[in-house]
């Protein structure tokens, strides 16, 4: 059996990111999500990086300043990580059988 050696990132191809929500955190504290570049869905961070969401904000532009991501690229990133989750469930199929069209 060959040892097949798993792809490594590149500076480039993620970036930190503050979700808009506490996540499964028990302590309440704001941690970052990693977001890979075309990679649907993200990876939680075991740290906190803020009591408060701007707090958690302000050392996510911090870091991913420090691995030369600006906050224009921290969106692209983000936006193709969205756009490869759009890809991957349009590819289902999946058919509503419901629509909500607002309203009770």
């Amino acid at each position: 059996m060959l040892n097949e050696a798993k792809p490594t990132l590149r500076l480039g191809d993620f970036c930190y990111y503050i979700l808009g929500i506490v996540t499964d955190r028990k302590d309440g504290l704001w941690g970052p999500v990693l977001v890979v570049r075309g990679e649907s869905g993200y990876y939680p961070m075991p740290w906190a990086w803020g009591r408060t969401r701007a707090e958690a904000e302000e050392a996510c532009r911090d870091q991913n300043h420090r691995l030369g991501i600006t906050p224009e690229e921290q969106s692209r990133i983000v936006a193709s990580s969205m756009a490869s989750q759009n890809r991957r469930f349009h590819r289902t199929r999946v058919t509503p059988t419901k629509r909500h069209t607002g309203g009770s």
